[in-house]
């Protein structure tokens, strides 16, 4: 048997529909709509609005459904609001969840706890819970990931099953699927990002190309844009680190710094434009404005304040150099290095040698490299001690 009641709202005939097939003890249930409600058999405080919506309700309670189709087979899903058309329409046994928009949540089974707001809005979800989508097509494929927050057009709308993900921005997090612990904030951040995971990205498409590198930390819009593969990584500034793709353990502070390096690894560049022409050189350290500009090369020091060959300091870590450009002024003792007898003459055949000193403390004299050799000099009377050079 199939009971039909008829109210009059604000002069309009509605109609509410609940199949009581037998018996029913559903309660204080309020159905609007062709066949709303149609199933129900111990329901109670249950609001079903628009055509069909709760039509598979059997003994869910609490629930709120507004749109046709609204709820459609939820059975004993309780404590649940949708609104829209098709919005929840395959919620089974899910619980405590909002759906607001045309076909959020439409494939929802059993996920409990989740937010969907906006059309399409975790379409795809069928056991994910505690997830909060903003946006048309917010988290639209996510299938069974949990604690996700998703906010913007088309943010997440390839997550399928990463967890703990944040996506703020039109189309932020668009292509990940898997990954976990991610936070985008901006329009396309990490929009190719699919098994990286532990990444910051903030900024305008900072990380854009990121797919499986892990555990960076691009603030500025287009930082880091290229990385692919590059893990460990900080790039802070407009564009820091833009074409780095596969380079391990940078450190870019300053928009442009490291802009053309690739591959490198390990490098410290502090400054904006510092590093900018560094493309594969690792272990470098740039310190200033423009320092570094134009070096490619891997294990330089550079500290300046402009774009020049000649920085205020040069280094070489890998051949224990450092060039002072201009003058030094030291307070306190300089220490120079120690020698039994002469220096060895291989230590004093090159231009680029000429100014070295060193000090026999035995014999109590300072020998200092020139044009002819080692010089040495006792009690301020210099001579040449050594065959001169060839």
């Amino acid at each position: 048997m199939k009971r039909i009641m008829m109210f009059l709202l604000g002069g309009l005939m509605v109609f509410s529909a609940g199949n009581v097939w037998g018996y029913t003890e559903g309660i204080s249930n309020s159905f609007f709509g062709y066949d709303s409600g149609y199933s129900n058999t111990t329901g109670y405080q249950n609001n079903f609005f628009g055509t069909s919506a709760g039509h598979s309700n059997t003994a869910g309670n609490h629930n709120n459904f507004y749109g046709s189709y609204a709820g459609f087979r939820n059975t004993i899903g309780s404590y649940n609001s949708f609104f829209g058309y098709n919005s929840g329409y395959y919620n089974y046994t899910g619980n405590y969840n909002s759906f607001f928009g045309s076909d959020a949540g439409f494939s929802n089974i059993e996920g409990a706890y989740n937010n969907f707001f906006g059309t399409s809005a975790g379409y795809s979800n069928t056991g994910g819970d505690y997830n909060n989508f903003i946006g048309g097509n917010a988290g639209l494929n996510n299938t069974e990931g949990n604690y996700n927050n998703f906010f913007g057009f088309q943010a997440g709308l390839f997550n399928t099953t990463g967890q703990k993900n944040n996506f703020f921005g039109t189309s932020a997090g668009y292509s990940n699927t898997q990954s976990d612990y991610n936070n985008f904030f901006g329009y396309e951040a990490g929009f190719w990002n699919s098994f990286g995971g532990y990444n910051n990205f903030f900024g305008s498409k900072a990380g854009f190309s990121n797919t499986i590198g892990s555990a960076n930390i691009f603030f500025g819009n287009s930082s880091g844009y290229s990385n692919t593969e590059g893990s460990f990584n900080n790039f802070v500034g407009a564009s820091a680190g833009f074409s780095n793709t596969t380079g391990l353990y940078n450190n870019y502070f300053g928009s442009n710094a490291g802009y053309l390096t690739t591959t490198g690894s390990s490098n410290s560049f502090l400054g904006s434009d510092a590093g900018y022409s560094n493309t594969e050189g690792s272990g470098n350290v740039f310190l200033g404005y423009q320092a570094g500009f134009n070096e490619t090369g891997s294990n330089k020091l550079y500290i300046s304040n402009s774009e020049t060959d000649s920085p205020l300091i040069y280094g070489e870590f890998d051949n224990e150099y450092l060039e002072v450009n201009g003058d030094l002024n030291v307070a306190g003792y300089i220490q120079l290095d120690l020698t039994e007898n002469s220096p060895p003459v291989a230590d004093c055949d090159d231009p680029s040698e000429y100014g070295r000193q060193k000090v026999d403390a035995i014999n109590k004299l300072l020998y200092i490299c020139v044009a002819d050799g080692w010089m040495s000099m006792q009690g301020g009377t210099p001579k040449v001690v050594v065959i001169p050079l060839m």
